[in-house]
């Protein structure tokens, strides 16, 4: 403290308006005290985060997810990246998915953060996308838009490997859902996305077979539509959903 004293008062003392010098330097340190605290406590609600019980407190906290929300909007703020690792974590407990998918704003970070050019933060959108479509039919109804169908569907073709698998078991774990299935078909490239990446030397295996499941529970409702009327797929049950680092 002592140091810093003396720099402020040394370039207080070789400026005009010596006070306003001063204070310019206390309201320096004051702003990374405040950058400092704000990087511990979002590594402390990452920790908490980690913990079932912890993470389903903080998703009902109201406070904290418009903080979160205020932190991931800003993309200039260091604290970004951080802060959607921490929203991605959020995701990992099942039963925080549905109150996740149903907050507008959450999925608009994700949809921006999927879009963007760090492939951290793309990556981190699109597994937490799979993990909140991976559980309840809510929450792939509500992901079943096209804000989130046409970047899942441009990820899947144009993504490296992680972001193409990270998709692909999105787009999966919505096609289980019989009501999403025509969002589905209807996304622009939708299909000849798919029958490219099966066709594809460079698309891993992983890939492939996801990409195989959709298309055969669509072909399974198709078939199903065209006998019954209905819709309804007898045999979705065959298919699990996917998920990044979920609990279980």
């Amino acid at each position: 403290n002592g140091g810093s004293r003396s720099q402020c008062q040394s370039r207080g003392n070789s400026s005009r308006g010596g006070s306003m010098t001063i204070r310019q330097c206390k309201s320096a340190r004051y702003q990374e005290f405040l950058s400092l605290a704000c990087v511990n406590c979002c590594a402390a609600f990452s920790h908490l985060a980690k913990d079932c019980a912890s993470s389903a407190i903080l998703c009902k906290d109201e406070a904290f997810i418009s903080a979160l929300l205020s932190l991931c909007s800003n993309t200039r703020t260091p604290m970004f990246k951080r802060c959607l690792e921490l929203l991605a974590h959020l995701t990992r407990f099942s039963g925080n998915c549905e109150v996740l998918a149903s907050n507008g704003a959450i999925v608009q970070v994700l949809v921006t953060s999927g879009k963007a050019k760090c492939l951290e933060e793309r990556l981190c959108a699109l597994r937490s996308f799979q993990n909140i479509s991976a559980v309840c039919a809510e929450s792939r109804m509500i992901l079943a838009a096209d804000s989130v169908l046409g970047p899942l569907v441009s990820a899947a073709f144009e993504g490296t490997k992680d972001e193409q698998e990270a998709s692909l078991g999105t787009i999966l774990n919505l096609a289980l859902e019989t009501g999403t299935l025509v969002s589905l078909t209807n996304t622009k490239n939708f299909t000849a996305v798919l029958i490219h990446i099966i066709n594809s030397a460079d698309a891993s295996s992983t890939s492939c077979e996801r990409a195989r499941q959709i298309l055969r529970l669509i072909a399974n409702w198709m078939n199903t539509l065209a006998d019954t009327g209905t819709g309804n797929a007898a045999d979705n049950t065959i298919f699990k959903p996917t998920g990044w680092m979920l609990y279980t």
